[in-house]
């Protein structure tokens, strides 16, 4: 790939040489748009709403509010309130990309705009809000890891699940993190009905709440973790899990798949952070298998594709993860 880059660039009278960046910590961003106004008072560690939903996530007695990975110091180390679209704990955007970068970002926009069947490129904008890394070309305006992903996902939901074509689509996001894919569904999908995010770490409910309403997604609704009863009666056609399960324990896993269980869900789309193994992480930092957990559940894979294609771009960009639909019958 390297070898043929190079010939293509010189063709064109252009030279590719390396370049090497400044090692990256936790937490980078970028600080090109400022924070939108009352922002920087808003998203603070010591805001009420934000110390009420610490104390009542640790009072809960549920499953899937046992910390294994995502620790207070973890959060505390890997999320900047202020920035939290930067990279850091919610979407590695350029620490495991530190040398070309923009080019790795151009080449995954290639590959992901040739099954764009949705033209979600031409639709869905990004505007480097709250420390957003934003890579240009003319091509592509404006391309992030937050875009790329969501483009990505809700195309392959679209060829999979049709979730494009079902009238008054309801979704529940299990690891919601800041609300990406709800957002980014709230724009794309105009037969949305309802879009749940729910997650187990304070951080993540506090700043999606904030951030659903900076983007106006009223059709996306913020469900604090230890208020899952609300969803009782409730249709939901589709439940998606975007590099949550592999940071949590087993028992919060089987926590959250009981609940679907229960809620009748027959659909489930998981991105696991292992290409496609689908491992928990435990207490001890073992671990686990839970698709074992899947299947004594009822669900069976119904749908597997790389999230890059084609190979040679997958190895140039070091994007290796794997999106995978299942299906439970009723």
């Amino acid at each position: 790939m390297k070898h043929w880059l190079q010939g293509a660039l010189r063709r064109l009278g252009y030279q590719l040489v390396r370049h090497r960046h400044p090692p990256q910590s936790i937490g980078v961003h970028h600080e090109e748009r400022p924070l939108p106004p009352g922002f920087r008072d808003r998203l603070r560690s010591d805001h009420p709403r934000l110390l009420e939903l610490r104390r009542r996530y640790a009072a809960a007695r549920l499953p899937m509010l046992a910390p294994t990975w995502w620790t207070a110091g973890y959060v505390a180390q890997s999320v900047d309130l202020n920035h939290f679209r930067g990279d850091n704990a919610y979407v590695w955007q350029t620490r495991h990309l530190r040398e070309a970068t923009p080019l790795r970002y151009y080449t995954y926009a290639r590959d992901v705009s040739e099954r764009d069947s949705m033209k979600l490129f031409d639709r869905l904008p990004e505007d480097g809000a709250f420390g957003c890394w934003v890579y240009r070309s003319r091509r592509f305006p404006a391309l992030s890891r937050d875009l790329l992903d969501s483009v990505n996902e809700i195309n392959f939901l679209d060829r999979h699940a049709q979730v494009g074509q079902v009238d008054g689509l309801n979704v529940l996001d299990i690891g919601a993190g800041y609300g990406r894919l709800a957002h980014r569904c709230s724009e794309a999908l105009p037969n949305l009905g309802k879009y749940w995010c729910t997650d187990g770490v304070a951080e993540s409910t506090f700043l999606c709440e904030a951030y659903l309403e900076f983007r106006a997604c009223g059709k996306a609704q913020v469900l604090p973790a230890d208020e899952l009863q609300r969803l009782d009666g409730e249709r939901i056609d589709l439940a998606v899990n975007v590099h949550s399960f592999s940071e949590m324990g087993i028992a919060a896993i089987e926590g959250w798949l009981d609940l679907l269980g229960r809620l009748a869900v027959r659909r489930l789309f998981i991105v696991p952070n292992d290409g496609d193994a689908l491992l928990s992480m435990e207490a001890d930092g073992t671990r686990r298998d839970f698709e074992s957990s899947l299947a004594r559940r009822g669900w069976r894979q119904a749908a597997r594709e790389p999230a890059i294609a084609d190979d040679d771009a997958r190895e140039l960009v070091g994007v290796n993860d794997t999106l995978l639909l299942f299906e439970r019958q009723p």
